[in-house]
């Protein structure tokens, strides 16, 4: 019987498809970050 050699992970169909959707999730979440606190406390401090 012969034996079976794995593959890295890497190589897995299903490890691309989770990388993809954790970049997809991690960019839209970034994307509604408000731009304005920055400067609403630069000028409460002034």
């Amino acid at each position: 019987m012969a034996d079976k050699v794995k593959k890295p992970i890497w190589k897995k169909w299903w490890f691309w498809g989770v990388l993809v959707v954790l970049v997809l999730v991690v960019g839209v979440a970034n994307s509604g970050k408000d731009t304005t606190s920055k400067q609403t406390t630069d000028t409460a401090a002034k």
